[in-house]
């Protein structure tokens, strides 16, 4: 059994930035724009000689548009099959409709659950470690992701906060399913009738859904465990689209 941890919150709260900051990776695209992040995204945590899987997510918010009740649903996916899970909030805002939709439904999953307030580097006069103590959550990491502050302690707790079982990293070959935007590459079939043991990503008609690498573990083909990643090539006018296109060219090993 290996341990996995997720990241989930709001849109915009630094999920993809922690996310980077824990893998010592440029893993995650992160930009000011808020939304960039559609689906699961997997990377691991290293702690010594030991590893876990460590999953970041899109937003989850209050929208009824399907596209993102799918990210949402993505979200809670990587929630439900976690060891672990990282409720990240926007320390320099009030707690918020959103957030507490998100605390409802997490202590409905019965799942250990670790509290982090992240830019606390902004100034302002939020209330949010107040009324999160008015809820009950009097264990309360406050973190600057951007600028690693107390992201120390954080990996700390974080370690005495999984299962004592040593992950064993995957074997086999990573799959990369290449293609120009809306071509399908996220409903690339195989005999069984798709590639990835869980729902397939979010995959509407919009051809920018898929804006970084989406990777999945996959036990269809013979290598077991292998990584399956999705790319879009587009060039666009917006600096995020010239910033993934850069990641296309990245190697995938």
């Amino acid at each position: 059994m290996f341990t996995s941890i997720a990241i989930i919150g709001r849109p915009n709260v630094g999920k993809s930035t922690l996310f980077n900051k824990l893998t010592k990776s440029r893993q995650a695209i992160v930009s000011d724009f808020s939304g960039l992040t559609k689906d699961r995204n997997y990377g691991y945590i290293s702690f010594g000689d030991q590893k876990s899987l460590i999953i970041d997510t899109g937003g989850i918010a209050q929208d009824n548009s399907i596209l993102k009740e799918d990210i949402a649903e993505q979200a809670w996916i990587a929630a439900e099959e976690s060891n672990l899970i990282i409720f990240l909030l926007d320390g320099s805002q009030n707690l918020n409709k959103e957030d507490l939709d998100i605390l409802v439904r997490l202590r409905k999953l019965n799942k250990n659950f670790i509290t982090v307030l992240n830019k606390i580097d902004k100034k302002s006069e939020s209330l949010v470690k107040e009324d999160l103590n008015k809820k009950g959550l009097n264990d309360i990491f406050e973190i600057s992701a951007e600028h690693s502050t107390n992201l120390i302690d954080l990996r700390a707790f974080i370690k005495t906060s999984l299962p004592k079982e040593q992950y064993q990293a995957p074997e086999g070959k990573k799959i990369a399913v290449l293609g120009r935007p809306n071509a399908g590459k996220s409903y690339h079939p195989n005999p069984q009738g798709r590639v990835c043991n869980d729902p397939p990503p979010s995959a509407p008609d919009d051809p920018k859904t898929l804006i970084d690498r989406s990777a999945h573990p996959t036990t269809h083909f013979p290598a077991r465990q292998a990584m399956l990643m999705y790319v879009n090539r587009t060039v666009g006018k917006f600096p995020v689209e010239y910033r993934y296109v850069g990641r296309f060219h990245q190697p995938l090993g």
